[in-house]
């Protein structure tokens, strides 16, 4: 007899049966059924929160399964709002320069302070929640105003030379060329208003920040609810939710 089919316990039950004692396994029974019948209730439990959801998933043509686990990953649902802030969204005053403290401890104070108003100015601009554009800078670059990625996006906001060159044109940010990119101000002013741009044509933020990481094409030829669960959208709106739980913010 084999128990769960690990060698150790097959030979301790067939030690048992020679020497004639009771294998112990039989008086771990009553247990497993306990313990089986707890995970019953559990499940149970899991299905009616996740009720809701399925229903709405069923009629959005998501399965069931799909959304029982979107009902247990916090960033799959995240709390309204999702980033278009109402007023009692917007972060208080010195949270974002706390935020960035913590991110990233070597800024000087004067950066520091600049990084968080362009944050919080940009934020208000386009209707986000100021730790939601802080989440993001925390996921894109971990808050660096030089950081380079080898795909060649530059800054907080992460944004390619060519990306970056077209928003500008549109908003009538003056460009000059990389260095436009590495100055705070204008970074994050270009990576908000393009993500806005992403927001108003997919009509759903989760997919504007997967938009934003992925390629708008890319996404387009996606189903939207993959493109909402992928990494880097979790790890957005995780990040998102933890700043605002820290802050004491609902």
């Amino acid at each position: 007899m084999i128990a769960d089919g690990r060698p150790g316990e097959e030979r301790q039950i067939i030690g048992a049966a020679r020497r004639g004692s009771v294998p112990r396994l039989r008086t771990d029974a009553p247990r497993l059924r306990r313990r089986r019948f707890g995970a019953c209730l559990a499940a149970a439990g899991l299905l009616a929160s996740a009720g809701p959801l399925v229903a709405a998933a069923a009629r959005e043509g998501v399965r069931p399964k799909e959304a029982a686990f979107q009902a247990q990953d916090p960033a799959a649902t995240p709390p309204a709002p999702i980033a278009r802030a109402a007023s009692t969204a917007v972060a208080p005053s010195r949270t974002v320069e706390r935020a960035l403290s913590r991110c990233r401890s070597k800024l000087a104070d004067d950066e520091r302070v600049r990084i968080a108003r362009a944050v919080e100015r940009e934020a208000s601009r386009h209707g986000y929640d100021p730790l939601f554009v802080q989440a993001l800078v925390e996921v894109e670059s971990t808050c660096s105003p030089a950081a380079r990625s080898r795909a060649g996006a530059i800054g907080l906001a992460q944004l390619r030379p060519s990306t970056g060159r077209a928003v500008a044109h549109e908003t009538g940010v003056p460009w000059r060329g990389d260095a436009t990119l590495l100055d705070p101000d204008a970074n994050l002013r270009l990576g908000m208003a393009y993500l806005r741009k992403l927001e108003s044509r997919f009509g759903d933020v989760r997919l504007a920040v997967a938009a934003y990481n992925l390629g708008p094409e890319r996404v387009a030829g996606m189903a939207p609810e993959r493109a909402k669960r992928s990494g880097y959208v979790k790890r957005v709106l995780r990040r998102w939710a933890s700043l605002r739980s820290e802050h004491g913010l609902s």
